[in-house]
């Protein structure tokens, strides 16, 4: 006869098939919510991104009532106060509160390195270049220095009309390095977005942010998610292609 206990071992005991078999499930049950967690993740980070966008655009909102209607410059030269993204406050940073990494101006699916001594506010975002006065100025070093802001009331379709884009971070790997690794430029035009270039002396120049689409603030404050124009592409050449004129093609 066998004993009882040996009996109740086997009983409630798992053969060596069962457990292969309970491992199996559970990776099978792995592999199948691996990518809906993936998703998830991803969505996560554009929906946070989204929302960096539009508390950006509630500061310009803020800045534009409290400088008579007028939208900062998208640029401008070292130790200019009126570009939008200026330090030390200049620019937005009057209206924002949180600074540095992982605050509004980064992105956080923005996978990069960065050792820049450019700017002490880490930024992903970059403010499209021809919202000067005049507007539809061809960006260029001349382009630059101009420091006027156009009027809000200027943008006949601030709805259609980028305010801010997600730029493209200088690469380390740069024979001349010109800002340092991981600077965003604080304003560009289609060029600077990322996503654009197939390849280039800058960070995942050829990947879009978020699975081939870019986060977009446009002037009438809503965000939009869009695949970027690609290389060549030489500039909007109709209504149905332009989201970065002013009044050009309008």
């Amino acid at each position: 006869m066998i004993p009882i206990s040996l009996r109740q071992t086997r009983t409630v005991g798992l053969t060596l098939i069962e457990v292969l078999v309970v491992i199996s499930i559970i990776a099978i049950l792995a592999g199948m919510l691996l990518p809906t967690l993936i998703s998830t993740r991803t969505l996560a980070k554009r929906s946070c991104c989204q929302s960096n966008l539009r508390q950006l655009g509630m500061a310009f909102e803020m800045y534009i009532q409290d400088w008579d209607g007028i939208l900062p410059s998208p640029g401008g030269l070292i130790g200019d106060r009126n570009y939008w993204a200026q330090d030390h406050g200049g620019g937005l940073e009057p209206y924002i509160k949180n600074q540095g990494w992982g605050s509004i101006w980064t992105c956080p699916a923005y996978n990069i390195e960065v050792d820049s001594t450019m700017v002490h506010v880490p930024r992903t975002y970059s403010m499209n270049s021809f919202l000067r006065n005049p507007p539809d100025i061809v960006p260029s070093t001349a382009g630059i220095t101009i420091l006027k802001g156009i009027a809000k009331d200027a943008i006949p379709y601030p709805s259609d009309t980028i305010l801010l884009f997600e730029g493209m971070a200088e690469d380390s790997t740069s024979n001349q390095p010109y800002h340092g690794t991981g600077y965003v430029a604080r304003c560009g035009d289609w060029s600077m977005v990322q996503g654009y270039y197939p390849k280039l002396h800058y960070q995942n120049a050829d990947k879009p942010v978020h699975k081939g689409l870019n986060n977009y603030l446009m002037c009438d404050g809503h965000v939009m998610a869009m695949p970027p124009e690609k290389y060549p592409f030489a500039g909007p050449t109709s209504p149905e292609n332009n989201y970065w004129y002013v009044r050009r093609l309008r």
